[in-house]
């Protein structure tokens, strides 16, 4: 472990390469002076990520001689980065930060957080404060919603323990499991949420259906997220409700707009939609109806709405 390097980025990639060169572009200027380290890991690319990497400088790469799956190499980029620093940061290369990251480093530098937690909303009033957390309880009610996104998370790489993780090598949420687990081990946690860098997306992903996973949302989001949140160790029921449903309200992954994306990109079925009927009330505020009609729905009448939908809001613009 380099004692200059306090924190380690780790980005992910996988036959990204445009996503992955604006992700460096935009990452390296931001940390020049900064006891910051810049990893990749590319999970065995066919594109020409490896080219690409091998003749950048700045960073260190890691390329897989297989693919070895996203969970895995998520989970290969947390130990991998733990080698290198105190703290660890497992970036997604479409995401990208937004503000000082000298903030970051004065957070994790003076005060030695177990977990410094990212914003990743620009205009939402309840996230627009600082504030530090030294209940479990407390900061899973506040964040708990916002913590699928692995890159809102910076965490001490002592996290980075079996332990900690092996119960959610099955799930797409080992950040999450990880993260609440290592918390839950703590005498004396201390986290804080620093709402002065926000993840922003980058604008190469104009769908999300571009993403691998997508069509998947179904199983992702109702079924797989209701478990992992259940199962998080030292956190009260009721807040595990909460953590469940606040992540489909904050990011409206439900709402009608989503749910036509959704159903045109092939990732509303039927049989999905029925067989994960009984969840649906935990996880969203959305009527099942209204999901069931959309699956039921022509695709052309779907696509029809969506299109009009669309227009509607230019014109009222």
């Amino acid at each position: 472990m380099d004692n200059n390097i306090l924190l380690t980025i780790c980005i992910p990639t996988y036959n990204r390469l445009p996503i992955l060169k604006e992700a460096l572009e935009d990452l390296q200027p931001k940390i020049t002076g900064l006891p910051i380290k810049i990893l990749v890991i590319d999970n065995a690319s066919t594109d020409e990520t490896s080219a690409y990497l091998k003749e950048k400088k700045g960073i260190v790469y890691i390329e897989n001689e297989t693919n070895i799956g996203a969970d895995n190499n998520i989970l290969k980029c947390y130990l991998e980065a733990s080698k290198f620093s105190d703290y660890i940061c497992v970036l997604g290369d479409s995401y990208r930060f937004e503000g000082d990251l000298n903030l970051l480093i004065e957070k994790i530098q003076l005060y030695t957080y177990d977990v410094v937690f990212l914003n990743r909303f620009k205009n939402n009033t309840k996230y627009s404060s600082n504030m530090e957390f030294c209940d479990l309880n407390d900061f899973a009610k506040y964040i708990g919603g916002l913590s699928d996104l692995a890159g809102c998370i910076v965490i001490k790489s002592t996290a980075c323990q079996e332990k900690y993780f092996k119960n959610y090598l099955w799930s797409n949420f080992i950040h999450v499991g990880m993260m609440f687990s290592y918390l839950a081990d703590k005498v004396n946690m201390k986290a804080f949420f620093l709402s002065d860098i926000i993840l922003t997306h980058t604008h190469l992903v104009k769908v999300k259906a571009s993403t691998s996973w997508y069509k998947n949302t179904l199983n992702i989001f109702v079924y797989t997220w209701f478990f992992v949140i259940l199962s998080l160790p030292s956190i009260d029921h009721v807040v595990k409700l909460k953590i469940i449903k606040d992540h489909s309200e904050l990011t409206r992954l439900f709402g009608i707009s989503s749910l036509l994306k959704l159903r045109i990109c092939g990732g509303l079925k039927v049989n999905e939609v029925f067989a994960y009927r009984k969840y649906y009330p935990f996880v969203t505020n959305t009527s099942p109806l209204l999901i069931y009609l959309l699956a039921l729905l022509p695709l052309p009448l779907v696509k029809f709405i969506d299109k009009s939908k669309e227009i509607i809001k230019k014109w009222i613009k």
